[in-house]
């Protein structure tokens, strides 16, 4: 994120309030003592338009972060819409996708880029699913569409934060052992009045993990307008032949949504059974997608 913003990263940490130098070794992998904070996240992704640190977060968590809009006021063209700009993605990808893999040998900037364009292919499928949701809820007798496993947060993020602290069990002591820091400086860290103090990304991505209770990350997605997938884990394939595997695996998934959703806009018989094959069908396609990424990660050179 800070390496792609305009004067890099003491041009962000100075837009944020932040010292550039401190900023920049936060920036820094191999500056292990230095972590940016909960706060100094939001206003990272905030200034830079960049949701980045929010994808790999919740890539750690098992979910892939999506930048989408609720559909209001839902137009019978707004199906056709989101399903043109779904198609134009698929194509944009495939083409940054043959590019990386034209001379067998992946660049770290390439890879960056079908990361990028993978998202943004993943977002507008999305998208086409929650419009094909409304359309299903305006036309057809379907009183429970609890089948989409995307999540949306009900309480602010200080809120999630604190019912995350509160979901251990074992109380503070607990917490204190996970992050290995002692009740005093956990305290200080939960005042919302000590600002001068708090949890940093990775002490919060410990709890998370520690608790399972997402609720944190689905209010940082919401706050930025995305939705959180939950995603199937998946090995990464050991032969490099695999990777035709699953690119033609996505290939028939997507012939058969495209199916399914004709059946649903044309079809008067059409019901929400149709709608849970094809939601069934697009979470099929992130996580095989979410593979292909992976395989392509361990390739770069």
């Amino acid at each position: 994120t800070a390496k792609k913003y305009k004067g890099g990263a003491r041009a962000l940490g100075k837009a944020i309030g932040c010292n550039s130098g401190t900023f920049s070794n936060k920036c820094n992998p191999n500056e292990q003592g230095f972590i940016l904070t909960l706060s100094e996240t939001i206003s990272v992704i905030n200034q830079s338009g960049n949701n980045r640190i929010l994808e790999s977060l919740s890539e750690e968590l098992g979910f892939v972060c999506l930048a989408v809009h609720d559909p209001n006021n839902l137009m019978p063209t707004d199906i056709l819409s989101s399903w043109a700009k779904w198609n134009v993605e698929i194509g944009d990808f495939s083409t940054v996708f043959s590019k990386a893999l034209e001379d067998l040998k992946v660049t770290s900037d390439e890879f960056d880029l079908v990361h990028q364009q993978m998202y943004e292919e993943f977002s507008r499928e999305l998208q086409l699913l929650l419009n094909l949701q409304q359309y299903i809820r305006g036309n057809y007798d379907c009183t429970i569409l609890n089948t989409i496993e995307t999540q949306k947060a009900t309480k602010s993020i200080d809120d999630e934060l604190e019912k995350l602290i509160s979901s251990f069990k074992g109380g503070l002591a607990e917490i204190c052992q996970l992050l290995n820091i002692n009740q005093g400086t956990l305290r200080r860290k939960m005042d919302k009045n000590n600002p001068s103090i708090e949890f940093n990304l990775f002490e919060v991505l410990t709890l998370i993990k520690a608790s399972e209770q997402y609720g944190l990350l689905f209010a940082l997605a919401n706050k930025f307008n995305c939705y959180c997938v939950s995603i199937m884990g998946a090995d990464v394939p050991d032969k490099e032949e695999d990777i035709l595997f699953y690119w033609s695996k996505r290939e028939r998934e997507r012939g058969d949504t495209l199916e399914l959703i004709d059946l649903v806009i044309s079809d008067e018989t059409a019901d929400c059974d149709i709608f849970i094959k094809i939601c069934q069908e697009m979470f099929d396609d992130f996580s095989h997608g979410k593979i292909l990424l992976t395989h392509l990660g361990e390739m770069v050179h």
